[in-house]
């Protein structure tokens, strides 16, 4: 269907289903609300408040309709429709490190169109690898495709030699794309604690340990949607040079600002919502955190 539809068809299509899903798994409705609201801790007698919430879902059906476009849609057609909408704010720093074909890591989030990144730094000439994880063997082959006709080197976290394959693609001049708020997949620092809307939580060893390997420079990249357009937004977080920085702490901070700026571009509310569980449910009557006990644990796929 997404071969042969049109955009605003496709969209249309997956709102009424993921109106649907969530009608259905009532819980993990439940569950993204109740983590929206501890964030947030938004006016309820506030009208604009329902028109945030009804943001937030509507944000996961923009990802997964990106999702989509990319997997399914030509790579002509995909390219074009990115190419008309696609905006950048690059730091001279990273620019520099572009031109020169020196490799960086850039360190993004389950924000936004972050489906198009790849797609997007193939067509403003960043050759990236990606360390990605994917859900389906058919949706591995259809972005693989699309990644060998960009240049993107593609690292599957599920196979071996992750670490080694992304040392060597910073070394070769690529830019390393990975991911800091996978928390169901965070490898924890026990000397380290960060802030997580609030709450301390061992920090993830992983990206500070890429970092201190690899003595490069590091960005946050998000893809930002922006009123029918996608704006890449590249902030630095660490200069490579700094020993003592850490790139999990530095990289969290800016990309939660940008969650409490724009929360409905997040879609990680329902993992957010695991890792906070006991801190929202004691906000609650002893009543509702049995029954929030009695519901079955959510498993996480990684995206």
């Amino acid at each position: 269907m997404v071969k042969i539809l049109p955009f605003s068809v496709i969209r249309i299509y997956l709102y009424i289903l993921g109106v649907l899903y969530f009608l259905v798994a009532y819980q993990q409705t439940v569950r993204i609300g109740k983590c929206f609201k501890y964030v947030l801790q938004p006016s309820l007698k506030r009208p604009s408040t329902y028109l945030q919430f009804i943001k937030a879902y509507a944000g996961v059906f923009e990802h997964y309709y990106e999702k989509l476009l990319l997997g399914y849609k030509s790579i002509p057609t995909i390219s074009n429709f990115l190419d008309k909408r696609l905006l950048s704010s690059f730091p001279d720093s990273f620019k520099e490190r572009i031109n020169n074909r020196q490799g960086c890591i850039l360190v993004t989030g389950h924000f936004g169109a972050v489906e198009f990144l790849p797609l997007a730094s193939g067509m403003l000439n960043i050759k990236i690898a990606m360390i990605v994880r994917f859900k389906t063997e058919e949706l591995r082959r259809a972005l693989q495709k699309k990644a060998n006709h960009y240049d993107v080197f593609v690292i599957d976290a599920d196979k071996p030699n992750v670490i080694k394959k992304a040392m060597k693609a910073i070394q070769d001049g690529r830019v390393l794309i990975t991911e800091c708020d996978e928390f169901s997949k965070w490898h924890p620092n026990k000397n380290l604690s960060l802030s997580v809307f609030g709450k301390r939580f061992q920090a993830d060893r992983t990206l500070d340990f890429f970092y201190k390997k690899a003595k490069v420079p590091a960005f946050l990249c998000l893809m930002k949607r922006e009123k029918g357009n996608y704006r890449m937004v590249i902030n630095p977080i660490a200069d490579g040079k700094s020993p003592n920085v850490s790139l999990a702490i530095n990289a969290w901070k800016q990309l939660e600002r940008y969650i409490l700026n724009y929360p409905e571009q997040w879609y990680q509310w329902k993992s957010a919502y695991s890792l906070l569980e006991k801190h929202i449910l004691k906000g609650q009557t002893k009543e509702q955190q049995d029954i929030g006990t009695m519901e079955p644990t959510i498993s996480h796929s990684a995206h």
